[in-house]
């Protein structure tokens, strides 16, 4: 939370500052000198002048609104996120209006998981832009030196193969973690996409049969689980971003020459 609301302030302090934005503020300024020159009452030229500073702060932050995810693709994710959770709210005011009464968790839950989504998608959205200045986005390998011959050189080399791996396992880590926080968004998307069908259907169709109501109800209820369940494996992936690691390459059991030199 901490890093977003940081970021947050960062962006609409770099867009209240870019030129553009300042030219309006200038623009705004000067129309309220043009107030004060034309002999306008000093409250009134107070109140246009704060007027004019609240639209140029107004505007940035409208603007910067725009700007807060560093990957577009994040960014088209959570938009995607945002019209299934606002067209699932649509759909249970007519469903409500209709008579049923069955969705009395529902809404709660569905702007619950939309709100942490935003936030998981926001975190991996700072720690992917990390990764890609701090890292390139790639893989560490290190220097071909097959033609090394003396022991103490080939057991440093075996200690730098084990870095490359622990250094490669961690940057997998962290990718799997952004990789799951957007898988975790497309399944909030396409449970809400399916149930929304379904009530669709349900309000629409002649109810008839006590059966199909009982499906629906049961359809509901499973998707109040899926959405428990997005909401616990999204805070999961925040306390634990890496996943456990194994050892791919055991230690090395010294050479019979290195257990002379011990003796």
């Amino acid at each position: 939370m901490r890093e977003v609301q940081k970021r947050d302030w960062q962006v609409f302090w770099q867009t209240l500052l870019k030129p553009s934005s300042i030219l309006r503020g200038f623009i705004f300024a000067l129309c309220g000198y043009f107030l004060s020159t034309q002999g306008a009452m000093l409250p009134l030229v107070f109140g246009t002048g704060f007027v004019a500073v609240g639209a140029w702060a107004f505007t940035a932050y409208l603007e910067s609104t725009q700007r807060r995810f560093h990957n577009i693709r994040l960014k088209n994710l959570y938009t995607e996120v945002a019209d299934r959770s606002a067209r699932m709210q649509k759909a249970i005011r007519l469903s409500r209006e209709s008579g049923s009464g069955v969705f009395s968790e529902l809404p709660q839950a569905v702007r619950r998981v939309d709100r942490n989504i935003y936030y998981a998608l926001r975190r991996a959205d700072i720690l992917a832009d990390e990764v890609i200045r701090s890292e390139g986005g790639t893989s560490m390998s290190r220097p071909s030196m097959s033609h090394a011959k003396d022991p103490q050189a080939q057991a440093l080399l075996q200690m730098a193969d084990r870095n490359v791996v622990e250094y490669n396992q961690a940057l997998a880590g962290v990718w799997a973690a952004v990789e799951r926080t957007e898988a975790q968004a497309m399944v909030f998307v396409t449970t809400l996409d399916g149930l929304r069908v379904r009530m669709l259907g349900h309000r629409l169709a002649a109810r008839t049969v006590d059966i199909d109501n009982m499906d629906f109800l049961s359809t509901i209820a499973e998707t109040k689980m899926q959405l428990s369940a997005i909401d616990q494996a999204l805070e999961e992936i925040e306390m634990q971003p890496f996943p456990k690691m194994i050892a791919v390459m055991p230690p090395t059991p010294p050479t019979d020459e290195h257990q002379q030199q011990g003796h």
